[in-house]
């Protein structure tokens, strides 16, 4: 089996992503991102989002129980964990989707760096104690 290189997958997904931008006819939703970035997930074996919900929790300061799905809407909206989710009206454009994707590329970065991964658990283990969560 080959060994993945530092990188590889946020450069893999950047590839993806941009070659498949198209086939949302546009930007695309944030639902269509959400179900790009699943399959893109089932795709690597359930590796490729591996930490990404403790991230986004991380990020928002809370969302524990929350699936990633809507705390990267939340965070590409800029609403907090517990705040309410805008609706947008049917037809509105907005560019939601693009940053729920780029979010995912910030993450594999950061997951790709040298003890990326441990930090991020660092981080959340905190987040968890001072939140007085098991």
């Amino acid at each position: 089996m080959k060994a993945v290189e530092i990188g590889e997958p946020v450069d893999q997904l950047r590839g993806v992503i941009s070659a498949r931008l198209q086939i949302f006819g546009g930007e695309p939703s944030v639902e269509q991102a959400n179900a790009f970035l699943a399959g893109f997930d089932v795709a690597s074996g359930y590796s490729m989002l591996r930490g990404y919900q403790e991230w986004l929790v991380v990020r928002l300061g809370g969302g524990y129980n929350i699936h990633w799905f809507a705390l990267g809407q939340k965070l590409a909206l800029g609403v907090g964990p517990s705040d309410p989710t805008p609706v947008s009206a049917a037809g509105e454009q907005n560019d939601a989707g693009l940053r729920v994707l780029e979010s995912v590329v910030e993450f594999l970065e950061e997951m790709s760096r040298l003890d990326g991964r441990r930090n991020l658990y660092v981080q959340y283990e905190a987040l968890r104690q001072t939140d007085g969560l098991p």
